[in-house]
């Protein structure tokens, strides 16, 4: 129905037309309060995109995230350090947190980058975050911590400059 609805305003949102952009935004986060909880990385690498002004390619933001939910994971408990070190060497294996390099002063804005989960907070209807506890196993945490969120931020970044040095 999203998709169908772009379409058919797309005219109208091209001229700037300001009730089809209500519109279509009221369907927006009417479908976000239906999509059930976050995916795993997901609040974040939106937020590190939007911080880039959109010039951190998702295929970096994305395992960035990924990487900070299992540092949240960790500490909250949910996770072992041993699996969240497996899952992040992995991505740096691959080439996928090569984005890292350019993403440090982003990172260094923990409240900044909080400002996405507290979006995604306020706008989906139960605020739950879907974390990795182990390969292969999900679990959803229904009201994520903020400050553990805060300290996983920060040791994703420490470990991050001390992985350059």
């Amino acid at each position: 129905e999203l998709v169908a609805k772009f379409l058919d305003s797309a005219d109208y949102l091209r001229c700037h037309d300001i009730d089809a952009l209500e519109a279509i935004v009221k369907l927006c986060v009417e479908s976000r309060q239906h999509s059930g909880p976050c995916r795993i990385g997901e609040w974040c690498a939106r937020r590190l995109e939007a911080m880039s002004a959109f010039r951190l390619p998702h295929g970096y933001a994305v395992p960035m995230g990924v990487c900070i939910d299992c540092s949240y994971a960790v500490g909250r408990g949910i996770m072992k350090q041993s699996d969240r070190d497996a899952i992040r060497a992995m991505f740096a294996d691959c080439g996928a947190l090569d984005g890292l390099a350019h993403s440090h002063h982003l990172l260094s804005q923990c409240d900044a980058v909080l400002e996405g989960l507290d979006t995604w907070l306020r706008t989906d209807g139960d605020g739950a975050v879907e974390l990795l506890a182990a390969p292969g196993k999900r679990v959803v945490e229904p009201s994520p911590d903020r400050a553990i969120y805060e300290e996983a931020i920060k040791d994703f970044l420490s470990e991050s400059i001390g992985a350059r040095q």
